[in-house]
Protein backbone atom coordinates (compact mmCIF):
# COMPACT_ATOMS: atom_id res chain seq x y z
CA UNK A 1 0.00 0.00 0.00
CA UNK A 2 1.53 3.28 -1.07
CA UNK A 3 0.80 6.59 0.60
CA UNK A 4 -1.85 8.89 -0.77
CA UNK A 5 -2.15 12.62 -0.13
CA UNK A 6 -5.47 13.90 1.21
CA UNK A 7 -7.85 15.24 -1.40
CA UNK A 8 -11.48 16.37 -1.45
CA UNK A 9 -13.86 13.41 -1.89
CA UNK A 10 -10.81 11.15 -2.06
CA UNK A 11 -12.86 8.01 -2.36
CA UNK A 12 -14.45 9.17 -5.63
CA UNK A 13 -12.29 9.92 -8.66
CA UNK A 14 -13.18 10.52 -12.26
CA UNK A 15 -9.99 9.45 -13.99
CA UNK A 16 -6.98 9.74 -11.67
CA UNK A 17 -4.69 6.96 -12.82
CA UNK A 18 -1.69 6.32 -15.01
CA UNK A 19 -0.49 3.94 -17.69
CA UNK A 20 2.71 2.05 -17.00
CA UNK A 21 4.36 0.80 -20.16
CA UNK A 22 6.12 -2.55 -19.78
CA UNK A 23 8.13 -3.98 -22.73
CA UNK A 24 6.45 -6.92 -24.41
CA UNK A 25 8.22 -9.83 -26.05
CA UNK A 26 8.61 -9.62 -29.87
CA UNK A 27 5.64 -11.05 -31.71
CA UNK A 28 3.21 -10.57 -28.86
CA UNK A 29 1.61 -7.39 -30.15
CA UNK A 30 1.81 -3.76 -29.16
CA UNK A 31 3.23 -2.85 -25.78
CA UNK A 32 1.09 -1.15 -23.21
CA UNK A 33 0.58 -2.98 -19.94
CA UNK A 34 -1.06 -1.20 -17.07
CA UNK A 35 -0.34 -1.31 -13.40
CA UNK A 36 -2.61 0.87 -11.35
CA UNK A 37 -4.14 -1.85 -9.20
CA UNK A 38 -5.69 -0.85 -5.87
CA UNK A 39 -4.05 -2.42 -2.82
CA UNK A 40 -6.32 -1.39 0.05
CA UNK A 41 -7.46 -3.50 2.98
CA UNK A 42 -10.96 -4.99 3.16
CA UNK A 43 -13.11 -7.41 5.07
CA UNK A 44 -13.53 -10.99 3.89
CA UNK A 45 -17.19 -11.90 4.34
CA UNK A 46 -19.31 -14.91 3.37
CA UNK A 47 -21.63 -14.70 0.37
CA UNK A 48 -25.33 -15.23 0.91
CA UNK A 49 -26.24 -16.31 -2.61
CA UNK A 50 -28.29 -13.20 -3.36
CA UNK A 51 -28.49 -12.11 -6.97
CA UNK A 52 -27.38 -8.77 -8.40
CA UNK A 53 -29.71 -5.93 -9.20
CA UNK A 54 -31.41 -6.11 -12.61
CA UNK A 55 -29.85 -3.95 -15.31
CA UNK A 56 -30.75 -0.30 -15.00
CA UNK A 57 -31.34 1.67 -18.18
CA UNK A 58 -29.90 4.93 -16.90
CA UNK A 59 -27.95 4.77 -13.64
CA UNK A 60 -25.40 1.98 -14.17
CA UNK A 61 -23.21 0.58 -11.39
CA UNK A 62 -20.32 -1.45 -12.83
CA UNK A 63 -18.11 -3.69 -10.69
CA UNK A 64 -14.61 -4.76 -11.73
CA UNK A 65 -13.04 -8.09 -10.81
CA UNK A 66 -9.55 -9.48 -11.36
CA UNK A 67 -6.33 -10.52 -9.70
CA UNK A 68 -3.62 -8.30 -8.27
CA UNK A 69 -1.74 -6.63 -11.11
CA UNK A 70 -4.55 -7.08 -13.66
CA UNK A 71 -4.94 -3.33 -14.12
CA UNK A 72 -8.50 -2.93 -12.86
CA UNK A 73 -7.85 0.69 -11.91
CA UNK A 74 -6.78 1.56 -15.45
CA UNK A 75 -9.86 -0.11 -16.91
CA UNK A 76 -11.99 1.77 -14.37
CA UNK A 77 -10.37 5.04 -15.40
CA UNK A 78 -10.91 4.45 -19.11
CA UNK A 79 -14.52 3.33 -18.61
CA UNK A 80 -15.18 6.52 -16.62
CA UNK A 81 -13.57 8.65 -19.31
CA UNK A 82 -15.47 6.99 -22.16
CA UNK A 83 -18.93 6.60 -20.60
CA UNK A 84 -18.63 9.21 -18.93
CA UNK A 85 -18.64 8.22 -15.27
CA UNK A 86 -16.99 8.32 -11.87
CA UNK A 87 -14.93 5.74 -10.00
CA UNK A 88 -15.14 4.59 -6.41
CA UNK A 89 -11.53 3.90 -5.39
CA UNK A 90 -11.56 1.56 -2.38
CA UNK A 91 -7.78 1.74 -2.05
CA UNK A 92 -7.96 5.51 -1.60
CA UNK A 93 -10.83 5.07 0.84
CA UNK A 94 -8.75 2.65 2.89
CA UNK A 95 -5.88 5.12 3.05
CA UNK A 96 -8.27 7.88 4.07
CA UNK A 97 -9.65 5.68 6.86
CA UNK A 98 -6.16 4.81 8.12
CA UNK A 99 -5.16 8.48 8.25
CA UNK A 100 -8.35 9.38 10.12
CA UNK A 101 -7.93 6.58 12.65
CA UNK A 102 -4.23 7.30 13.15
CA UNK A 103 -5.06 10.89 14.12
CA UNK A 104 -7.94 10.07 16.46
CA UNK A 105 -6.15 7.16 18.17
CA UNK A 106 -8.40 4.33 17.01
CA UNK A 107 -5.70 2.74 14.81
CA UNK A 108 -3.27 2.44 17.74
CA UNK A 109 -6.06 1.09 19.92
CA UNK A 110 -7.03 -1.54 17.36
CA UNK A 111 -3.64 -2.79 16.16
CA UNK A 112 -0.98 -1.17 18.35
CA UNK A 113 0.93 2.11 18.55
CA UNK A 114 3.86 0.60 16.63
CA UNK A 115 1.79 1.00 13.45
CA UNK A 116 1.32 4.76 13.95
CA UNK A 117 4.07 7.26 13.24
CA UNK A 118 4.18 10.18 15.69
CA UNK A 119 1.49 8.53 17.79
CA UNK A 120 -0.27 10.91 20.15
CA UNK A 121 0.66 14.04 18.22
CA UNK A 122 -1.25 16.14 15.64
CA UNK A 123 1.11 14.67 13.02
CA UNK A 124 0.10 11.06 13.70
CA UNK A 125 0.02 8.97 10.51
CA UNK A 126 -0.33 5.26 9.67
CA UNK A 127 2.84 3.31 8.95
CA UNK A 128 1.39 1.77 5.82
CA UNK A 129 4.63 0.00 4.89
CA UNK A 130 4.73 -1.84 8.21
CA UNK A 131 1.00 -2.58 8.05
CA UNK A 132 1.36 -4.03 4.56
CA UNK A 133 4.35 -6.12 5.60
CA UNK A 134 2.80 -7.55 8.74
CA UNK A 135 -0.94 -7.78 8.06
CA UNK A 136 -0.76 -10.45 5.36
CA UNK A 137 1.51 -12.58 7.56
CA UNK A 138 -0.55 -12.25 10.74
CA UNK A 139 -4.21 -13.19 10.23
CA UNK A 140 -5.27 -11.91 13.66
CA UNK A 141 -3.74 -8.50 12.92
CA UNK A 142 -5.42 -8.39 9.53
CA UNK A 143 -8.80 -9.19 11.08
CA UNK A 144 -8.44 -6.39 13.62
CA UNK A 145 -7.47 -3.98 10.87
CA UNK A 146 -10.41 -5.07 8.73
CA UNK A 147 -12.88 -4.61 11.58
CA UNK A 148 -11.68 -1.03 11.92
CA UNK A 149 -11.38 0.03 8.28
CA UNK A 150 -14.12 -1.95 6.55
CA UNK A 151 -17.20 -0.23 8.03
CA UNK A 152 -15.78 3.19 7.10
CA UNK A 153 -15.19 2.14 3.48
CA UNK A 154 -18.39 0.15 3.09
CA UNK A 155 -20.54 2.99 4.40
CA UNK A 156 -18.99 5.49 2.00
CA UNK A 157 -19.36 3.14 -0.99
CA UNK A 158 -23.01 2.35 -0.23
CA UNK A 159 -23.73 6.07 0.19
CA UNK A 160 -22.16 6.76 -3.21
CA UNK A 161 -24.25 4.00 -4.82
CA UNK A 162 -27.47 5.38 -3.34
CA UNK A 163 -26.61 8.89 -4.52
CA UNK A 164 -25.82 7.55 -8.00
CA UNK A 165 -29.07 5.60 -8.23
CA UNK A 166 -30.97 8.72 -7.25
CA UNK A 167 -29.54 10.63 -10.17
CA UNK A 168 -26.38 12.34 -8.96
CA UNK A 169 -23.50 12.70 -11.43
CA UNK A 170 -22.85 11.02 -14.80
CA UNK A 171 -24.60 7.80 -15.89
CA UNK A 172 -21.85 5.34 -14.88
CA UNK A 173 -20.44 4.52 -11.45
CA UNK A 174 -17.46 2.11 -11.46
CA UNK A 175 -16.55 0.18 -8.31
CA UNK A 176 -12.78 -0.38 -8.14
CA UNK A 177 -12.91 -2.57 -5.03
CA UNK A 178 -10.43 -5.41 -4.59
CA UNK A 179 -12.80 -7.49 -2.42
CA UNK A 180 -15.97 -6.67 -4.30
CA UNK A 181 -17.62 -10.09 -4.12
CA UNK A 182 -16.17 -10.97 -0.72
CA UNK A 183 -18.04 -8.10 0.94
CA UNK A 184 -21.20 -8.55 -1.14
CA UNK A 185 -20.93 -5.36 -3.18
CA UNK A 186 -21.27 -7.38 -6.37
CA UNK A 187 -24.97 -7.60 -5.54
CA UNK A 188 -25.18 -3.81 -5.85
CA UNK A 189 -23.83 -3.90 -9.43
CA UNK A 190 -25.75 -4.02 -12.69
CA UNK A 191 -22.86 -5.81 -14.37
CA UNK A 192 -19.46 -7.30 -13.48
CA UNK A 193 -16.37 -7.22 -15.70
CA UNK A 194 -13.38 -9.49 -15.13
CA UNK A 195 -10.06 -7.91 -16.14
CA UNK A 196 -7.88 -10.73 -17.44
CA UNK A 197 -4.08 -10.70 -17.65
CA UNK A 198 -1.69 -13.68 -17.90
CA UNK A 199 -0.14 -14.77 -14.61
CA UNK A 200 3.38 -14.12 -15.87
CA UNK A 201 2.58 -10.47 -16.52
CA UNK A 202 0.88 -10.09 -13.16
CA UNK A 203 3.96 -11.56 -11.46
CA UNK A 204 6.17 -9.14 -13.39
CA UNK A 205 4.09 -6.22 -12.20
CA UNK A 206 4.23 -7.49 -8.63
CA UNK A 207 8.01 -7.52 -8.89
CA UNK A 208 8.02 -3.93 -10.09
CA UNK A 209 6.08 -3.04 -6.93
CA UNK A 210 8.60 -4.80 -4.75
CA UNK A 211 6.41 -7.87 -4.18
CA UNK A 212 7.85 -11.33 -4.55
CA UNK A 213 5.76 -14.08 -6.13
CA UNK A 214 5.30 -15.57 -2.65
CA UNK A 215 3.99 -12.24 -1.33
CA UNK A 216 1.63 -11.91 -4.29
CA UNK A 217 0.25 -15.39 -3.70
CA UNK A 218 -0.11 -14.76 0.05
CA UNK A 219 -2.14 -11.58 -0.57
CA UNK A 220 -4.33 -13.25 -3.14
CA UNK A 221 -5.03 -16.05 -0.66
CA UNK A 222 -7.17 -13.53 1.22
CA UNK A 223 -9.30 -12.96 -1.88
CA UNK A 224 -11.68 -15.19 -3.78
CA UNK A 225 -9.94 -17.36 -6.39
CA UNK A 226 -9.60 -15.72 -9.79
CA UNK A 227 -11.58 -18.59 -11.31
CA UNK A 228 -14.53 -17.73 -9.08
CA UNK A 229 -14.28 -14.06 -9.99
CA UNK A 230 -14.22 -14.90 -13.68
CA UNK A 231 -17.24 -17.18 -13.28
CA UNK A 232 -19.15 -14.34 -11.58
CA UNK A 233 -18.41 -11.89 -14.38
CA UNK A 234 -20.70 -10.93 -17.24
CA UNK A 235 -17.82 -9.81 -19.46
CA UNK A 236 -14.08 -10.51 -19.73
CA UNK A 237 -11.80 -7.59 -20.60
CA UNK A 238 -8.35 -8.62 -21.83
CA UNK A 239 -5.74 -6.18 -20.57
CA UNK A 240 -2.63 -7.61 -22.24
CA UNK A 241 -3.43 -5.73 -25.46
CA UNK A 242 -2.64 -2.29 -26.85
CA UNK A 243 -4.59 0.78 -25.80
CA UNK A 244 -6.78 0.90 -28.90
CA UNK A 245 -7.89 -2.69 -28.46
CA UNK A 246 -8.53 -2.18 -24.76
CA UNK A 247 -10.66 0.90 -25.53
CA UNK A 248 -12.56 -1.10 -28.15
CA UNK A 249 -13.45 -3.76 -25.58
CA UNK A 250 -14.51 -1.15 -23.03
CA UNK A 251 -16.62 0.72 -25.58
CA UNK A 252 -18.38 -2.48 -26.61
CA UNK A 253 -19.00 -3.34 -22.96
CA UNK A 254 -20.42 0.11 -22.30
CA UNK A 255 -22.58 -0.14 -25.41
CA UNK A 256 -24.07 -3.33 -24.00
CA UNK A 257 -25.08 -1.28 -20.96
CA UNK A 258 -26.68 1.38 -23.17
CA UNK A 259 -24.10 4.08 -22.41
CA UNK A 260 -21.00 5.53 -24.05
CA UNK A 261 -20.36 6.75 -27.60
CA UNK A 262 -20.97 3.29 -29.11
CA UNK A 263 -24.30 2.72 -27.36
CA UNK A 264 -26.16 2.87 -30.67
CA UNK A 265 -23.53 0.87 -32.56
CA UNK A 266 -23.17 -2.40 -30.68
CA UNK A 267 -21.16 -3.90 -33.50
CA UNK A 268 -18.04 -2.26 -32.08
CA UNK A 269 -15.85 0.70 -32.83
CA UNK A 270 -14.57 1.66 -36.22
CA UNK A 271 -11.90 -0.71 -37.46
CA UNK A 272 -12.69 -3.41 -34.91
CA UNK A 273 -13.69 -6.12 -37.38
CA UNK A 274 -10.18 -7.59 -37.44
CA UNK A 275 -9.92 -7.92 -33.65
CA UNK A 276 -11.23 -10.60 -31.33
CA UNK A 277 -14.76 -10.13 -30.00
CA UNK A 278 -15.37 -9.22 -26.40
CA UNK A 279 -15.81 -12.39 -24.35
CA UNK A 280 -19.17 -12.64 -22.66
CA UNK A 281 -19.27 -15.18 -19.86
CA UNK A 282 -22.11 -17.72 -20.27
CA UNK A 283 -24.33 -18.05 -17.20
CA UNK A 284 -25.74 -21.19 -15.66
CA UNK A 285 -29.41 -21.80 -16.46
Amino acid sequence: MGGLEPAPALWIRSSASSCERIPRSPGNGASCARETEGRGFGLVAARTGETRNPLSDARIVLGLLGGIGAGKSYVAKRAAELAPGTVIDADALGHEALRTFARDGRLAEAVGAEFVKNHGTPDAAPDVALLGERAFNEPALLRRLERLVHPYCHSAIKEAIVEHREGGGPPLLVLDVALLIEVGLDRQCDQLWFVDVPDALRAQRAGRRGLTLEQLQRREAFQSPRERKRARADLVIRNDVDEDELDRQILMGLAGLGIGPEAHNKGGTKGSSSTAPVERVPKQA
